[in-house]
């Protein structure tokens, strides 16, 4: 009965180990750098404004360095499989989607004239869920899914020395977007992970409104959606 009793207790006590292993909780914090490649669909509304004929690039796209930090946490759920919850911040530089819109026959002085107009990735901050599945020892890939927000500046410039007011016009924006992303964690000492990371996301609709005057008032408006595909390489450290 004795014997019976200790191999219960000691069965019991192997067991719970093994679900408190299973079920580590790992926090982390860590570096990230790489390249941004952002494009944006355009609408135009200048036929709504007596621009007819007005030609422009539909799918603009530009590209920039983007790299910043993140913070989060794995929990395992399986002897192989975890899953967390990440928050990252980025700073991004010379991400830009510009396209140039050329008036033709528009009827009201501006024959032959252009403009510019260009939307720019500035920064933006995402919070992710992560599940994670070790291929190995050292090797992790995962995927993640969440919401990215991140700021956007718009620019319309014409391109004629006729305008009366309105040559330029800047606006600011925060936009909101679905977040989707793959990527891979490589364990490199107890402590330190490198890894790489892909990220894809489709952001919210920023709309630029450009009035002016040129024989009258008149307006140029653009709808710009934005979506940023988005490699980095990452170095985090596990407490």
């Amino acid at each position: 009965m004795k014997k019976t009793l200790l191999l219960t207790a000691a069965t019991l006590l192997v067991g719970s180990s093994a679900i408190a292993e299973t079920k580590k909780f790992s926090p982390y914090v860590g570096v990230q750098a790489g390249g941004a490649f952002m494009s944006a669909h355009v609408k135009s509304d200048d036929n709504d404004s007596n621009f007819e004929g007005v030609n422009t690039a539909a799918n603009p796209s530009g590209k920039g360095l983007i790299g910043g930090v993140h913070a989060g946490f794995d929990c395992g759920i399986t002897e192989k499989v975890s899953a967390g919850l990440e928050l990252g911040v980025d700073f991004l530089a010379n991400a830009k989607a510009e396209h140039k819109a050329a008036f033709i026959n528009a009827g009201n002085g501006l024959e032959n004239n252009g403009n510019i107009m260009s939307v720019q990735q500035r920064n933006r901050m995402n919070i992710a869920a992560r599940i994670k599945y070790a291929v190995s020892d050292t090797a992790a890939p995962y995927l993640k899914a969440g919401y990215s927000a991140s700021s956007f500046r718009g620019k319309s410039t014409l391109e004629t020395a006729e305008i009366t007011t309105g040559k330029d016009v800047k606006k600011s924006k925060v936009l909101g977007g679905f977040l989707v992303g793959a990527g891979v964690d490589l364990t490199l000492t107890d402590n330190i992970r490198a890894g790489l990371e892909y990220t894809f996301t489709q952001y919210n609709k920023m709309k630029i409104e450009h009035n002016f005057t040129q024989n009258g008032a008149q307006k140029l408006t653009r709808t710009y959606k934005p979506q940023t595909s988005v490699v980095q390489l990452r170095l985090s450290y596990a407490m």
